[in-house]
C-alpha cells in the first residue's frame, strides 16, 4: 500500500484499517470494513472533489485528462450495503469495495451536472506532471518563507485521478448487494436530484 508516501488523510484511513484488522485477529473484534468509492446523490455536494477542484462552482480543474471511468456509487446503494453487512453472517474480518456498476468519466459527470443544475460548468483537463510542478513551486515558496513541510507526493497526485480498477464481486456475492446498473437511473439519482425545483430531467450526455 505504501501509505507512508501518501497525504495525511489517505494515510490515516490506511492506518485505521490496519488497526481494525489487527484487533479482529488478536481480540476477535467483529469488524467488517466497507470502502465506498466516489459517493454521489441526494444529500451530497454535486461538486465532488474526486472530479477535481471546483472554481466558483463553474470550472472543474481536473486531476487528469478526465477520460478514465470513475468509481462512482450512489449514496442509497452505500446505505443498502451497510444494512446488509450488519445483517450478514460469517463475514467478520472481511473488507469490501463499494463501487457501483455505472462508471462514467469526470468529463461525462460534469457535462451531465451542467445540464441538471442549468449552469455553464466546464471540465478543464490537466497533466499530472503539470500539477506536480505547481505543487513543487508552492512547496519551494513555503520553504523560502521558513515554513518547512514534506515534499509533495507524486504518487498522491496520481492517485487523485482514480484510475485504479475496483472489484466488487465479493460484496455482491457475500452481501447480496446489487447497486444501480442502469445508466439513466444512475444519472437521475446522482445528478438529477440537484436540478432546480420543477426543472426537467437532464438527458444522457452521451
Amino acid at each position: 500500500m505504501r501509505s507512508e508516501r501518501r497525504a495525511d488523510y489517505a494515510r490515516a484511513k490506511a492506518d485505521a484499517d490496519r488497526l481494525l484488522v489487527m484487533l479482529h485477529r488478536t481480540r476477535r473484534l467483529p469488524v467488517v470494513i466497507l470502502r465506498p468509492g466516489v459517493v454521489v446523490g441526494e444529500g451530497s455536494s454535486p461538486f465532488h472533489s474526486a472530479l477535481g477542484a471546483f472554481n466558483n462552482e463553474q470550472h472543474c480543474l481536473g486531476w487528469n485528462r478526465g477520460r478514465n471511468p470513475l468509481p462512482f456509487v450512489l449514496v442509497e446503494d452505500v446505505a443498502d450495503a451497510i444494512v446488509r453487512a450488519v445483517e450478514a453472517e460469517g463475514i467478520e474480518g472481511r473488507t469490501y469495495n463499494l463501487v457501483g456498476d455505472v462508471r462514467i468519466t469526470a468529463r461525462e459527470y460534469v457535462h451531465a451536472l451542467a445540464r441538471a443544475v442549468e449552469r455553464p460548468l466546464r471540465f478543464h483537463p490537466a497533466f499530472v506532471g503539470q500539477l506536480y510542478g505547481e505543487e513543487l513551486l508552492k512547496w519551494a515558496v513555503k520553504c523560502a518563507a521558513g515554513r518547512r513541510g514534506p515534499l509533495p507526493s507524486l504518487r498522491d497526485l496520481r492517485s487523485r485521478g482514480l484510475v485504479a480498477r475496483f472489484e466488487t464481486g465479493d460484496a455482491k456475492k457475500d452481501l447480496g448487494w446489487q447497486p444501480v446498473s442502469d445508466r439513466d437511473r444512475f444519472l437521475a439519482r446522482a445528478v438529477g436530484v440537484h436540478a432546480p425545483a420543477g426543472a426537467p430531467q437532464a438527458a444522457d450526455p452521451r
